[in-house]
């Protein structure tokens, strides 16, 4: 994870059930299901949790080496919690833990140490069950904090090999009296 994102892995459980197939063309392959189980990570820069999830898990989950790629038809996340944080300069902790492309793009992705394709991913749905959110915007006038629960609904699909926006539908609850919907496009 560290070549990637400024994170911690604190706790969690891999399975998966499924075909892994290795070829000179094509390299490293898999077709199946995968789900992680009490998963969790921390921001090494502030120490923070970061990001946490009783249960990801994916039916369909295809990966293929050469070329780059990762396709799930279905991600279902039950029990996510996140954290996410606006500094006074408009800055995240999202963009605070992830490394630079340029740090990130060492050929790794093609298995020749230097590939010509990018990486391809897509996301068809996620659905999100019994979730969880500490949210603060320290980018207006008046600093804003709050707790968000009971967060659920669904994120359609997301890729890099498409320009279209994902629906999003999401509703919870915020701190004790208040609510939230999220009804509109992730772009």
């Amino acid at each position: 994870v560290g070549a990637v994102a400024k994170l911690d892995l604190d706790d969690g459980s891999a399975s998966a059930a499924g075909r892994l197939a290795l070829t000179p063309d094509a390299g490293l392959s898999y077709r199946g299901s995968a789900a992680l189980d009490n998963f969790s990570a921390t921001d090494t820069l502030s120490g923070d949790k970061f990001f946490a999830v009783g249960r990801a898990s994916v039916d369909d989950l295809r990966f293929e080496q050469r070329p780059g790629s990762v396709s799930l038809d279905r991600l279902a996340l039950q029990a996510p919690f996140f954290r996410i944080f606006i500094a006074a300069d408009g800055s995240t902790n999202i963009g605070a833990v992830l490394r630079p492309g340029d740090a990130r793009d060492d050929g790794a992705a093609d298995g020749n140490g230097g590939g010509s394709e990018p990486f391809q991913l897509s996301i068809g749905a996620t659905e999100i069950a019994d979730g969880t959110a500490n949210f603060a915007d320290n980018s207006l006038p008046i600093p804003f904090a709050t707790g968000i629960y009971e967060l659920g609904g669904t994120v359609g699909t997301i890729g890099t090999g498409t320009l279209a926006p994902a629906s999003v539908e999401l509703d919870g609850r915020v701190d004790e009296y208040g609510s939230v919907a999220v009804d509109g496009e992730l772009d």
